[in-house]
């Protein structure tokens, strides 16, 4: 009940509320509700550097207004999580492929109708729907193979010490970007001595860079391996 008010009310502000001297503006990416309400309390030059329209930074993808809808994909999990908890009996995979199965046919047919786009940057309710209901499905899948063969365990390993401490591995991952923009030589960040390395040995660059990501993900792994292994995890 709660995601769906909260993405109802989010509709209706976005395409049906005017904006103060300009009209209903829908979703843009320059002069809409999300983009105004950032602008006027953050300021541009708080906004996302690559949030631009023509140019000109314009709109934060995680700005105020979408945080709003973007949290209903929390309160899915939430609930996924506290139905597991609580009626484990009734707790399947078939429900789950039915549960996401759902979400996105509902998402899409919101999207395919035009009632409301898709638009991942303010987390629009028809993105909201397919993103839980691919997770939702991904999850269902997961379980499935977890249940059926005993060696998938094994297999997704990595990404179950991952999600044991996504929060540890979104937060250093984020803190680290200023570091692999140090400068270590003349003109030459870690970043760019990193593709550099790579592209020595894999000549497209979108493969070496490619690489290079796959590197730090290893590196970020034994850490975060180290922390599954000693049990110590962030939790909010």
């Amino acid at each position: 009940m709660a995601n769906h008010f909260i993405n109802i009310h989010f509709n209706w502000v976005l395409y049906h509320i005017p904006v103060s001297g300009i009209g209903v503006t829908g979703d843009n990416s320059y002069n809409s509700w999300p983009v105004i309400i950032d602008q006027n309390i953050f300021g541009v030059h708080h906004l996302w550097e690559y949030g631009t329209t023509n140019g000109k930074v314009t709109y934060d993808p995680e700005g105020l207004l979408a945080t709003f809808p973007a949290s209903v994909n929390v309160i899915f999990g939430l609930i996924i999580g506290v139905f597991y908890t609580r009626n484990k009996n009734q707790y399947t995979t078939r429900l789950l492929f039915v549960l996401g199965a759902f979400l996105l046919l509902l998402g899409f047919s919101l999207d395919y109708f035009n009632v409301m786009p898709a638009i991942k940057k303010i987390w629009t309710s028809s993105f909201v729907l397919l993103s839980s209901g691919f997770s939702i499905l991904l999850l269902a899948f997961i379980r499935f193979l977890l249940t059926k063969y005993l060696v998938t365990k094994k297999i997704l390993y990595p990404f179950i010490v991952y999600g044991a401490n996504a929060i540890v591995a979104f937060m250093l991952s984020n803190m680290l970007i200023p570091v692999f923009d140090m400068l270590i030589a003349k003109e030459l960040s870690i970043r760019m001595f990193g593709y550099e390395f790579f592209k020595y040995f894999i000549s497209n660059p979108k493969w070496s860079s490619f690489a290079f990501t796959c590197s730090f993900l290893i590196v970020l792994f034994l850490f975060l391996n180290l922390l599954y292994k000693k049990r110590i995890f962030l939790k909010i």
